[in-house]
């Protein structure tokens, strides 16, 4: 469990002036967020943390006129309105509840926290404060995503039944989140939540070593109460990057892929393959956007911390499951 003593500053950004902003985690994904929040016509991005002086060197290019500082506490002495958090997912929860007790709204990158506890905490101490908490599940926000969802739910592959995904990485890419599923399956477990909320009543997981001595494949199945399936493979042992997903109905297929130089997101049934348009806007530009736009007029978010948790809720139950090994996987699976 994580604590953190309250701080006594709250503020609320106004639709009349800019949202000023903390950004904490400069890697390279959080310079990517640093640099969206610098072209946002509604953002003053004013300070930027991050405990490595490198990586402050590198955002500071990104970001000329915000502070820099290394450590969390700067929130303390740098009035904002809302804090963005891209650092290492073991860390989220005491970033994430320092920016609360500063008195901010605050956009989370995925995992929301890696632990359920932690993200229960933050659910209800964002509640309590009234603060806006936003979790990045990138792919809500992707134009072929939307326009996957929204084409099964006017019924285009009559009644599905299945999901299926493919998150695979190039052998020695990095994990910054504790585990090859908390780095990798949030969004792909954000994307089966919104096809079928339903209760997980039954998981399976399977941990694989390909060259390595630590897993680099996880390979989940995952049996809905709706009877919905699921099956999701990540991996950072493959040749090549891979990120494709379908959805299987009784009429036909909805298939996505994000890396062919082919048509990406097309409907399958007999006889019959249709492309089907959608908006390339960038989605983490739209994610971004989406975020000033619910701090500056206190509209819940789409993709909020109740989401998140039910993410992680399934993430830390597919770890234990990992983590205890197949006996124990049908007794959590099933009890």
């Amino acid at each position: 469990m994580v604590c953190c003593k309250p701080w006594t500053r709250c503020s609320v950004a106004s639709e009349s002036g800019p949202v000023r902003v903390a950004h904490v985690g400069c890697g390279a994904w959080g310079c990517n967020l640093v640099r969206e929040l610098q072209a946002h016509p509604h953002v003053a991005l004013e300070l930027l943390i991050d405990p490595d002086p490198s990586a402050l060197d590198r955002a500071r290019v990104l970001a000329p006129q915000a502070i820099m500082a290394r450590s969390i506490d700067a929130l303390r002495s740098t009035p904002v309105d809302a804090v963005v958090i891209a650092t290492p997912g073991p860390l989220h929860a005491q970033h994430a509840l320092a920016a609360l007790h500063a008195g901010a709204d605050v956009f989370l990158e995925k995992p929301m926290t890696t632990s359920a506890t932690d993200a229960r905490k933050l659910v209800a101490t964002c509640r309590a404060s009234e603060r806006i908490g936003v979790v990045g599940h990138l792919l809500h926000h992707h134009g072929a995503i939307r326009t996957l969802l929204n084409a099964v739910r006017e019924g285009r592959i009559g009644v599905p039944h299945s999901f299926r995904s493919a998150r695979l990485c190039v052998r020695g890419s990095r994990d910054v989140d504790g585990s090859l599923l908390w780095s990798l399956a949030p969004h792909d477990i954000s994307v089966l939540r919104a096809l079928d909320p339903s209760h997980v009543r039954q998981m399976h997981v399977d941990l694989r070593c390909l060259g390595d001595s630590a897993p680099n494949v996880a390979d989940l199945r995952l049996h809905l109460a709706s009877g919905f399936e699921a099956h999701i493979v990540v991996s950072r042992a493959h040749r090549s990057k891979v990120r494709r997903m379908e959805v299987v109905g009784e009429l036909g297929t909805i298939g996505f892929d994000d890396v062919t130089s082919g048509p990406k997101l097309t409907l399958r049934w007999d006889g019959g393959v249709e492309e089907l348009a959608f908006d390339r806007t960038q989605p983490l530009r739209t994610e971004v956007d989406a975020f000033v736009r619910c701090v500056r007029t206190r509209t819940p978010p789409r993709v909020g911390w109740s989401e998140g948790l039910e993410v992680v809720e399934i993430l830390e139950r597919a770890q234990s499951i990992a983590t205890c090994g197949v006996a124990d996987a049908v007794r959590i699976a099933t009890g």
